[in-house]
């Protein structure tokens, strides 16, 4: 069976917005675009992602999630526990 990168499939979680794929409603985050970031909306979108991690990339565990703003908008960077060694990944939202 073929089975897409971890960071890929990530990447794809993260920039699909859920209710978009018809096969798969749950799949993906909800509209955080245009939220402001305060503690409240942050952590809702930290609770989404790994919400969306623990059902859609089973392959991994989630260590530590950090978010950081800048010019660009929001980023925020992942590491993860992925057959016993760590990996991290950066994404811009």
């Amino acid at each position: 069976m073929y089975q897409i990168d971890v960071k890929e499939n990530l990447k794809r979680i993260f920039v699909t917005t859920k209710y978009t794929k018809t096969l798969r409603p749950l799949f993906g985050l909800d509209n955080h675009i245009d939220k402001r970031g305060d503690l409240y909306n942050l952590l809702a979108l930290k609770n989404d992602i790994l919400d969306q991690i623990a059902m859609h990339e089973p392959r991994i565990k989630p260590t530590q999630i950090i978010f950081t703003q800048d010019e660009n908008g929001v980023n925020f960077d992942i590491a993860y526990i992925q057959d016993n060694a760590t990996q991290f990944l950066r994404i811009n939202l």
